[in-house]
């Protein structure tokens, strides 16, 4: 089970977050069985809630408890920090290949499903989302007759307890969340909250939305067709218009090796012989005056605007 946190929930900038992410993974105690046979997860009664179960986390966590903050600055925006890769795989990855996937988008697909090497996204490191985004999903799952599992469940409750109303489809002012996990290494740790910040305001900032919007818009469609292979490439649903922009967003602004190891050019018309860098190069350009403070950066990590 994992645990939320009923404590009010702090404010954090990315250095902060990422000081928490490179703490060690943790996981429920285990304890024998009455039988004396076997081992089983330690079930949680409810004894590590509110402050002590901030102490707990603080001392190296108890492998329940999802760790919330609010991202100081663009504060309608939360990070949820799972206790280890597997507790985020269990909780995430059916919503977001619900909302991302080239073939399942738009229907919940089974738990048994929920493994690395069936869907991308089930390795994915962090996840992204509004909460209205999670309260489609469980409808669907709903009007599907499948119940959300108890990790999903967990988390439909933390996003009641932050964001009132989201249930019945209120959305307030730039509400986004962010989700990923403790027990990473450094370099998924600083490429995981930078790319995902960048999704953060695009929920949050309608200044920047718009900004990726436009470009996407105005871009050639050999050029279109060079993104959407590229996002197709990496497993992504690239007939989904918001999903290409918002992609485009954080890949092009915080990625450098990945786009010149992909080698695609578009073909014909003003696209010509672009690559991903040209593309990146014409994006930041464009939407770098939109990007407000304060911006997401990480020490001696790239970003492609100042």
């Amino acid at each position: 089970a994992v645990v939320v946190v009923d404590a009010p929930t702090p404010a954090a900038t990315l250095e902060d977050i990422k000081k928490v992410m490179l703490k060690p993974a943790c996981f429920p105690p285990r304890k024998k069985t009455s039988s004396g046979g076997g081992f089983g997860r330690k079930k949680q009664q409810g004894k590590h809630q509110g402050k002590h179960a901030l102490q707990k986390v603080e001392e190296g966590g108890d492998g329940e408890t999802v760790e919330t903050f609010w991202w100081e600055g663009h504060d309608s925006v939360l990070f949820l920090l799972y206790p280890n890769r597997i507790a985020l795989r269990n909780a995430l990855t059916r919503l977001s290949v619900f909302l991302e996937d080239p073939s399942e988008s738009g229907r919940v697909v089974a738990p048994s499903d929920v493994r690395p090497g069936r869907f991308v996204a089930a390795s994915y490191t962090g996840h992204n989302f509004r909460p209205a985004d999670f309260a489609r999903f469980a409808s669907e799952a709903r009007r599907q007759g499948h119940e959300l599992d108890e990790n999903e469940s967990k988390l439909a409750g933390l996003l009641a307890s932050e964001f009132p109303g989201y249930e019945a489809g209120g959305e307030g002012p730039g509400w986004g969340c962010i989700a990923t996990a403790r027990g990473l290494n450094k370099a998924e740790v600083a490429g995981t909250l930078l790319h995902e910040s960048m999704h953060g305001l695009f929920y949050a900032d309608e200044g920047l939305r718009r900004a990726s919007w436009s470009f996407w818009e105005d871009l050639s469609l050999p050029r279109k067709d060079l993104w959407r292979g590229f996002l197709g490439s990496l497993g992504y649903d690239s007939s989904n218009e918001e999903l290409c922009v918002n992609e485009m967003l954080a890949y092009l602004a915080t990625e450098r090796d990945l786009l010149r190891r992909h080698a695609a050019r578009s073909e014909g018309g003003e696209g010509e012989g672009a690559t991903l860098e040209v593309v990146q190069a014409d994006f930041v350009r464009f939407v770098e005056g939109h990007i407000p403070e304060p911006k997401p950066r990480l020490r001696g990590q790239y970003t492609a605007y100042s």
